[in-house]
């Protein structure tokens, strides 16, 4: 796209939205205001799709890294929400009578000492990128759990 085709949308661009905040803001009869506020939203949706300003907001880099430090934490967070959820149901049975009671409290003394260390693996992930042996050790526990084929 040339330079100018780039600032002719962003000129269309800019101007269709400070029409549209005109129009909202100044006090005129509310029938015109909705109707020229509908008209100029196509505008600003075509002058904003032309102008790309969604490739060029998804494609800084601070996005992409903002995605890369949290993917760890965020999968060893789903790993404890996962064993929080178990941990309910077991109790759930236990108490319904669908477990013996001994068997379900040893259960839940393993998935407590499973979720210690999931803590502590979210505490060493927090706000650090992920690196891959750290992904593969999450990858090996779903294995483990039977969550991966």
């Amino acid at each position: 796209m040339s330079p100018w085709t780039r600032a002719t949308y962003l000129a269309v661009l800019i101007a269709a939205v400070l029409l549209d905040a005109v129009i909202l803001y100044f006090p005129v009869d509310p029938a015109p205001r909705l109707i020229i506020g509908l008209l100029l939203i196509p505008i600003i949706l075509w002058a904003g799709i032309r102008f790309e300003v969604l490739a060029m907001v998804a494609g800084q880099s601070r996005w992409t890294s903002r995605g890369r430090v949290f993917r760890e934490l965020r999968s060893q967070v789903v790993l404890l929400l996962e064993q929080v959820r178990r941990l309910n149901w077991i109790a759930v049975d236990a108490e319904r009578g669908f477990r013996n009671q001994d068997e379900a409290t040893a259960e839940m003394d393993d998935i407590e000492d499973e979720i210690r260390g999931i803590i502590t693996d979210v505490r060493r992930a927090a706000g650090r990128p992920t690196v891959e042996p750290e992904a593969e050790r999450v990858r090996e526990r779903d294995q483990e759990w039977g969550r991966v084929g």
